[in-house]
């Protein structure tokens, strides 16, 4: 499957400058007030791109370094988006990737840094008006109702703004658009492995179109789906791939502070060695407490338990099975 065949695949069908030309002249005859109305068409050589969704997980680097070596069609660019919560181990592989890139003529990667998790929530410095904003990620607090006090979970807005947003902001940048200019279509490269089919989904913005090239597929923005050719990989069929081809396996990533990070994986952070990765998450725990949400009354908690996770006693849960979930590659591991 060639990279012009993607393309078709995707319905980026204004290769041809004339009547991408022809297709924006003919949004200016739109009758006023239309919301489209109020948007500039991007340049009509603009030539559309295809991104790799960069995780730094198994799965998007081995998508990143097929691609880079031929093994895959040849995309224009990665963009890992840096949240301020990525693991130590994570951006040491990033470093290592990045250096790579450039000995090895691999495809160019943007750290997109627009946004810090991390920082938005301990210093607080996102605001809404004169009230300090609370960046919802998926943690827990008790919810009174008829039988009592139960465990909620918050809503999660995380993986939009600081994953998502970030990566098409990037897009944006390297197409050079001005504010208010219309998107361009774009091909984005997602890496879901077989097993994980069911994290499979379809773009929110309609000027994206997925390619999932180890599960085959494309995606658009209405839910059509178009199978290709290539053969389908499951997680273990990649950590073959890269103990074959010499690569480095990547550490499993997410951020430090997730609140769908098992048990096993925390007490491995909190019995590591290098105490960052731990200090980061109870630091970040304690600075959501008593943070105000949309009416919620109780406090906040990264752990399900409703403690401060420096006080949970993982010990009493040492032989819980770690749930692997994949890499994130700009989608929540659930």
């Amino acid at each position: 499957m060639n990279e012009d065949k993607l393309y078709r695949l995707a319905g980026v069908l204004a290769r041809d400058k004339k009547l991408l030309a022809d297709f924006f002249a003919s949004l200016k005859t739109m009758e006023p007030g239309q919301t489209i109305q109020d948007l500039d068409p991007p340049p009509s050589d603009v030539r559309p791109l295809s991104i790799i969704s960069l995780g730094c997980g198994v799965q998007s680097v081995c998508m990143y370094l097929k691609s880079s070596t031929g093994e895959l069609p040849r995309a224009d660019y990665a963009v890992f988006a840096d949240t301020g919560g990525e693991k130590k181990k994570t951006l040491e592989y990033l470093e290592w990737l990045l250096k790579w890139q450039k000995e090895n003529d691999g495809i160019p990667i943007i750290v997109a840094k627009d946004r810090n998790l991390f920082t938005d929530v301990v210093k607080r410095k996102q605001k809404r008006g004169n009230v300090p904003a609370f960046t919802a990620v998926p943690a827990f607090t008790a919810i009174e109702g008829e039988k009592g006090k139960t465990v909620g979970m918050l809503k999660r807005q995380c993986t939009n703004e600081y994953k998502i947003v970030q990566v098409n902001r990037a897009i944006r940048k390297l197409y050079g658009l001005k504010p208010r200019q219309r998107n361009v279509q774009t091909l984005v490269w997602k890496g879901i492995s077989l097993e994980e089919i069911d994290r499979m989904d379809r773009p929110r913005a309609k000027w994206i179109t997925y390619y999932y090239p180890f599960l085959n597929y494309v995606v658009e923005a209405d839910g059509n789906a178009t199978r290709g050719e290539l053969e389908t990989m499951y997680r273990a069929n990649i950590l073959e791939w890269y103990k074959k081809n010499g690569y480095p396996i990547p550490p499993k990533s997410s951020c430090v502070f997730c609140p769908y990070m098992n048990d096993k994986d925390r007490a491995a952070m909190k019995n590591d060695t290098d105490p960052t990765d731990w200090n980061t998450a109870v630091k970040f725990d304690k600075a959501m407490r008593n943070q105000n949400y949309q009416g919620i009354k109780s406090p906040i908690y990264l752990h399900r338990s409703l403690q401060p996770l420096d006080q949970v006693d993982f010990s009493l849960i040492e032989n819980q099975t770690s749930i692997d979930f994949g890499d994130c590659s700009s989608n929540c591991h659930i």
